[in-house]
């Protein structure tokens, strides 16, 4: 079985679709605070996990760190006015946020309020440690604070000198459906002095556009509490959906969908991404080619190993509008396999985090399998501009119109990670060139065995 990428790539769109969405340490809160979604969102057709002894926290996971921790504060930052370009469907921007801390500072919640909920997708944020501040503050004087393009991550590269570790950060995320992001009592995320964040907004115009003014509000503990620090990890799968056998079209066609989308969103993006996924899973493109009938049930999956033990607290998924389910499996078919996080029936409008009532410990060699089922079919496609769009070949991509496979993973910050280390040195690393790197919109080949 192969493993999956852990450790962040420098620069790459594989880094941050791992690391995105909505999709890192989504800071969001567990399923039991539906009833503060916002205004209009649906919550038709969410289930907590099924499995017995994996219960989900009933009780309200938007407890105040301020009625168990004497002097949190509240620091609110917000971002410049952007107004996106009017002629693009998707945009990627970022703002550099400094919170100004004068000694190392333990995060209890992280709230994203977004300025327009209309065109706002989902918003990242990531931490910046002190070896990238010199970076985030070089982008940021150019843009005259105003904020930079950033698909891919943070947006820094090795000329702003950037280390290449900041994308794989995460602070927090705002995704449709979240609530105030608060972490339940004890929990805090670490965010050193010297720190900065870097807010990545996704903008999404299918329906309409207009302009951003998004607020950031951090809660921070009083020095001296005894709070748990965890982090973020992240399970995906590829994504490889094929339209309904009857279809013949050049858009339902693998190769054309590669080269569109490095035409859109770059190389890494638009071709390393989805074959580095194939790879890290062990999987090959021709696995997903075979007869799908009407597209309605296309099912992606990825199996990981977990290199070490750890403690996980909390588990989220992420997909988009052709999604119908997700799900996450510890062991999975073997005794005690365990079901950790079962989305029966996707809504897109209704995300955030489940609090595990009892944390799941995860031992080294503990297999974690994430699945996802889509429908392509005609009847199933998104409206863009009030236009029903056609079926094509969909890989994994952060656009709204493309789809994505990802669970989000908390665990403790002080044990080894979840997810598996990268592959075996000599690999094609998913989401960087290597030497011999096919041109865009040719596939990865497979490395050479050892």
């Amino acid at each position: 079985m192969k493993t999956f990428l852990t450790k962040p790539l420098a620069r790459s769109s594989f880094a941050l679709c791992l690391l995105t969405l909505a999709l890192g340490n989504h800071t969001v809160l567990a399923r039991s605070a539906l009833a503060r979604s916002a205004p209009g969102e649906s919550h038709t057709g969410h289930t907590m996990p099924t499995t017995p002894d994996v219960p989900v926290s009933d009780l309200p996971t938007t407890l105040d760190p301020a009625s168990t921790l004497k002097g949190v504060q509240k620091i609110e930052i917000a971002t410049p006015k952007y107004t996106p370009g009017s002629d693009i469907l998707d945009d990627y921007y970022c703002y550099a946020i400094n919170p100004k801390f004068k000694r190392d500072a333990m995060v209890t919640g992280v709230q994203v309020i977004p300025g327009n909920r209309r065109i706002v997708h989902h918003a990242i944020l990531f931490r910046i440690d002190a070896g990238d501040r010199a970076a985030v503050l070089t982008k940021d004087k150019a843009s005259g604070g105003k904020g930079w393009p950033c698909f891919g991550g943070p947006g820094l590269e090795e000329k702003d000198g950037a280390s290449g570790s900041a994308g794989g950060n995460w602070l927090s995320v705002w995704v449709p459906g979240a609530g105030d992001g608060q972490f339940p009592s004890g929990l805090a995320q670490a965010l050193p002095k010297d720190s900065l964040i870097v807010m990545q907004v996704h903008y999404n115009f299918s329906n309409e556009t207009g302009t951003d003014n998004s607020k950031v509000v951090l809660s921070v503990a009083p020095q001296g509490a005894k709070l748990r620090a965890i982090r973020s990890q992240l399970a995906a799968a590829p994504v490889e959906i094929r339209c309904a056998d009857n279809l013949k079209t050049a858009a339902c066609r693998r190769e054309n969908t590669l080269k569109e989308n490095t035409a859109r969103i770059g190389f890494l993006g638009g071709n390393m991404l989805p074959n580095g996924l194939l790879l890290s899973c062990g999987q090959t493109a021709a696995q997903y080619q075979k007869p799908v009938g009407n597209a309605k049930n296309i099912v992606n999956s990825c199996d990981q190993t977990a290199p070490g033990d750890n403690t996980l607290f909390a588990i989220a998924g992420h997909m988009h509008l052709l999604a119908k389910s997700i799900k996450i499996e510890l062991n999975p078919g073997k005794p005690g396999a365990r079901t950790l996080l079962s989305i029966p029936k996707w809504d897109y409008r209704w995300q955030g985090n489940y609090w595990f009532k009892t944390p799941v410990k995860i031992k080294k060699g503990d297999v974690m399998r994430t699945t996802c089922t889509f429908d392509n079919s005609a009847e199933n496609q998104p409206m863009v501009r009030g236009k029903q769009q056609q079926p094509k070949y969909v890989l994994w991509s952060e656009a709204t119109t493309e789809e994505m496979c990802l669970g989000i993973l908390f665990a403790d910050a002080a044990t080894a990670t979840v997810m598996p280390t990268p592959p075996r040195p000599g690999a094609a690393m998913p989401g960087m060139p290597n030497p011999g790197t096919p041109m865009p919109g040719m596939s990865v080949p497979t490395p050479p065995k050892p």
